[in-house]
């Protein structure tokens, strides 16, 4: 639900990235949209997440995976 809200911001992709202490989810400038809050299970959006800037390079955040429709769905089990 997260990354569809997300993209409904305007963002073209999103990628997910879990660094142990925290799981995030982070726009091709490396910019945290989303964070997850441990002890709620749930995601918090972040201030600022609904400004958008286009990728025309195709830059990927070397630390993260693309947040697919199908990973999403996969995790959504693990982080509702």
């Amino acid at each position: 639900m997260m990354r569809l809200a997300l993209l409904a911001m305007g963002h073209e992709n999103v990628w997910y990235r879990d660094t142990g202490s925290q799981v995030q989810i982070i726009t091709w400038d490396g910019f945290v949209a989303a964070q997850l809050n441990r002890s709620s299970e749930s995601w918090e959006i972040q201030l600022g997440a609904n400004g958008t800037f286009s990728n025309p390079g195709g830059i990927e955040p070397d630390d993260a995976r693309e947040l697919t429709e199908e990973y999403a769905f996969n995790l959504s089990t693990v982080h509702p």
